[in-house]
């Protein structure tokens, strides 16, 4: 079968030689520098070409290379000032005046062709030149850039439109991730709004995105959190999971082996299924219709995870007592808005196991700490596992001073109750003289370390040893109680991880609830996800690709100014790429995600901006006046489009989600078009082998 690649090679080069067909000129260039380029147009030859809308590719060719080895590519901006705007001005006040003073009725001698030519201001995109292919084929190349400069006046300028327009924005940088034969349909080229004039001078051609630009980077999505937006995140789903269905193995190998060097293999495929995680928050959702076709969109199903009880959906639980440390995470997340001193000095405590399990005094002091964490757990009400026994180190004149006949002995395991009455007596007489006495035998360090009386605050509600219980202390804790599973499970996001190490989907619905809870699990899940991609790495094993999409993304990632910056998001920006861990994230401005982030966006898809001096307009400056009007009524129109394999933006109406189109290779330069079912065939029928 006849790539794309070999397309390009076969007919790029004659079918630029198409572009100069005289019903589409439109003028010649009277300025031409490295950056920008304005031409001489006329209405007759503009009406011809059936208008010149902004933002339409222009191709100017020189009169002295009849053969069209060099080829500059342009586009069009906006109208510019010519030389003889003064001349032509005077001229039309000249027949005006001479209008006003002739009798009614009196049309002729308007000089129309000579009134009717104006500026076109230009970007030069680049230049288009022939070179030499496999067997010394001619092919098509392009270079974001032009090397040298002849005179203006020695350019002419035409509107490519059907397969000469197709190829143009088929065409795909050389440092990229040479897999472009391998396309994605994502929508029709757009220039206008009126679809009926762009069909009589043929610019609606499809326009394919290179799937292969996706995985293992970061992609933005800059609209509003609805409608385009939505759909674009979803068609980029779509095409992820249709160029999964490629891989050449089904499942990852625990040993190493030469693949593990190449994210793609020689057919330009991924070695292995790409897992996918859609994490929805916020305000923007799928519809009841997209909902139902995510379903039967992904190959190996899509499991379900949800904050609330739904149908169909698997609860998001902790036992806090089994994973303490995953549930104080969710404790801490929950908390983080919260000021109060106390409050912070709890939230920085230590739970960690300690390293050196030889380091008595360590474990000891550790201990303690943990015991005086779950016994805030079960004084805010989180039902502990049954005949769960609390034990840490106390010794004699503790126990004593808890109960006279010492009784309670929390070494040998005690209850929960018993445990909050020894605590709480200790930080009562905290003052007393065995602990004035313990400080001066241990070199002034305190029988309770900064951890551990951050938790007996926590825990006893007393700022104070001694002091009245005023503050609320455990009490905030109730509202995390609904995170609690009592009886004991495999964690969420180890399932979450084994899901997606298969190359199996998983959404998850944090939409419901509150924002620092499903920050909290969002963050949990990533880490659980990248912790294993990088033991991998360092262990040698091939990772796939993981695709991490997000909805919502100003109310999962932190701010910026947050402590710690973004964390575990930061990482992913700045390692993902070798891990095999991409991200798409969908937010209405890029000023509320983190710089971190967005510097790594290699993909840029903008559906409306709501401030022209928004971070993500650089990227796409043509576009700019644009972007920044009001969205559509319905919210589906236009996306202005910047990947990583293609050298300009480009302005797209996609299709609505599912498109059905698929991941294939592409027959030829022609519009391609399939059955829009919104179904893939079922691939696993037949079992592919494993090296």
């Amino acid at each position: 079968m006849v790539t794309a690649h070999e397309i390009q090679e076969l007919t790029g080069a004659q079918l630029i030689r198409a572009g100069r067909d005289s019903r589409h000129f439109i003028g010649r260039l009277y300025y031409l520098d490295y950056e920008k380029a304005r031409a001489l147009v006329s209405d007759t030859w503009q009406d011809r070409a059936l208008g010149v809308p902004r933002g339409t590719f222009l191709l100017s060719y020189s009169d002295r290379d009849p053969d069209a080895s060099e080829v500059l590519l342009l586009r069009a901006l906006g109208p510019c000032p010519v030389p003889a705007d003064d001349m032509l001005v005077r001229t039309m006040i000249e027949y005006y005046r001479n209008e006003l003073e002739a009798p009614h009725g009196n049309e002729d001698g308007f000089p129309y062709r000579e009134l009717s030519f104006s500026g076109l201001e230009c970007r030069v995109l680049g230049t288009l030149f022939k070179g030499s292919g496999r067997e010394g084929r001619e092919t098509l190349e392009f270079v974001p850039e032009t090397d040298g400069l002849r005179s203006p006046a020695g350019y002419t300028v035409y509107k490519p439109a059907g397969e000469v327009l197709e190829m143009v924005i088929r065409l795909r940088l050389a440092s990229g991730r040479n897999t472009g034969f391998r396309e994605f349909d994502i929508g029709t080229l757009r220039y206008r709004h009126r679809d009926r004039v762009s069909a009589l001078d043929g610019t609606d051609v499809p326009v394919t995105v290179n799937p292969a630009d996706f995985p293992g980077r970061i992609t933005g999505i800059i609209g509003p959190e609805s409608g385009e937006a939505v759909n674009v995140l979803l068609l980029l789903m779509e095409a992820t999971e249709s160029f999964s269905r490629h891989a050449e193995y089904d499942h990852l190998p625990e040993t190493t082996f030469t693949p593990t060097i190449e994210p793609f293999n020689d057919s330009g495929a991924p070695w292995y299924l790409i897992g996918q995680v859609l994490f929805h928050a916020g305000q923007s959702s799928p519809g009841p219709e997209e909902d139902r076709f995510l379903d039967a969109l992904f190959e190996r199903g899509l499991r379900r995870f949800s904050l609330v009880e739904k149908p169909g959906h698997t609860l998001l639980r902790v036992n806090f007592y089994e994973n303490v440390q995953l549930g104080f995470e969710l404790v801490r997340s929950f908390l983080l808005p919260e000021d109060a001193d106390y409050i912070r000095n709890f939230t920085q405590v230590d739970l960690s196991p300690p390293e050196d399990e030889a380091d008595f005094g360590i474990r000891t002091r550790w201990a303690r700490k943990r015991a005086a964490y779950l016994c805030c757990l079960y004084r805010a009400g989180f039902q502990p596992p049954p005949e769960f026994r609390v034990r840490f180190q106390g010794n004699n004149v503790l126990d004593s001073m808890v109960r006279s006949d010492g009784s309670i002995r929390p070494s040998e395991g005690i209850t929960f109750q018993q445990a909050v009455n020894w605590f709480s007596t200790v930080w009562d007489n905290y003052h007393s003289e065995y602990f004035r006495s313990y400080q001066e035998s241990h070199d002034g360090r305190e029988w309770a370390d900064e951890d551990l009386k951050a938790l007996l605050v926590f825990l006893t509600r007393k700022r104070f040893p001694g002091g009245n219980a005023y503050v609320s202390g455990y009490r905030k804790l109730s509202g995390v109680i609904g995170l609690h599973s009592p009886a004991p499970e495999k964690p969420f996001q180890r399932s979450i991880m084994e899901e997606v190490r298969s190359g199996g989907s998983v959404m998850v619905d944090l939409s419901r609830g509150d924002p620092s809870i499903g920050r909290a699990f969002a963050d949990i899940i990533c880490r659980e996800i990248f912790h294993d991609a990088m033991v991998r790495f360092i262990r040698g094993l091939p990772n796939n690709f993981i695709q991490f999409s997000f909805t919502g993304a100003r109310d999962l990632f932190p701010h910026n100014g947050t402590p710690g910056g973004a964390g575990i998001f930061d990482r992913m920006a700045r390692e993902g790429e070798k891990l095999r861990l991409g991200m798409v994230f969908l937010a209405p401005e890029a000023s509320g995600i983190p710089e971190s982030i967005l510097n790594g966006v290699r993909n840029l898809f903008i559906t409306h901006l709501p401030d022209a001096r928004d971070l993500a307009a650089s990227s796409i400056p043509d576009f700019l006046r644009s972007m920044t009007r009001r969205p559509m009524a319905d919210g589906f129109g236009s996306v202005w489009m910047q990947t990583a394999s293609s050298p300009y933006a480009l302005p797209v109406r996609p299709h609505r989600f599912p498109s059905g189109m698929g991941v294939v290779p592409v027959p030829r330069v022609s519009k391609h078009r399939q059955e829009k079912t919104g179904i893939f065939p079922h691939r696993f029928a037949r079992h592919r082998s494993t090296r």
